[in-house]
């Protein structure tokens, strides 16, 4: 934190007071008038570090994890995200235009492999967070925080390990 955020209100009411009223009952006296403001300083203090943690995470993979990790494990850091696979749909042919039955990776003579429509993820989601199972209580606030950091054209799913 930098030095003009730092404020001793304690060592300023002593050093406010004139050296002839410098005695114990007119320090704690200032000490107590000060109070009031000492809290807001506190108060103010906090605020100001909870937004610099705030400002301090990014929409990257890394920060996003770090933020769900020190929000929701702490411990463990069981939090991670992944990518989607996605795979390309081959085309297939019908039967009415008699062709073989063989599909092939363009310029190879390799076998394709056909996958479900949701390992396709067709414009579904863009990476996929994995939490642990005991989180699924507070999936609203799993979704809030990624919500929070993500660029707003991304999608995601959940996935409890």
């Amino acid at each position: 934190m930098k030095k003009y955020y730092k404020i001793n209100f304690d060592k300023l009411a002593i050093m406010m007071l004139p050296t002839m009223l410098r005695n114990y009952v007119m320090i704690a006296f200032a000490q107590v008038v000060l109070s009031p403001i000492n809290w807001l300083y506190n108060q103010f203090i906090k605020y100001r570090d909870a937004n610099l943690y705030n400002l301090s995470i990014t929409p990257q993979v890394c920060c996003i994890e770090k933020a769900l990790n020190d929000r929701f494990d702490t411990s463990k850091r069981r939090i991670y995200i992944t990518k989607t696979l996605t795979y390309a749909q081959p085309y297939l042919f019908l039967d009415q235009e008699l062709k073989d039955d063989f599909i092939f990776i363009d310029n190879e003579n390799k076998d394709s492999y056909l996958h479900q429509g949701s390992e396709l993820s067709a414009g579904k989601s863009d990476f996929i967070v994995h939490i642990p199972a005991e989180l699924y209580t507070q999936e609203v606030d799993v979704k809030s925080i990624i919500d929070t950091y993500k660029l707003a054209t991304k999608s995601y799913t959940l996935n409890y390990i």
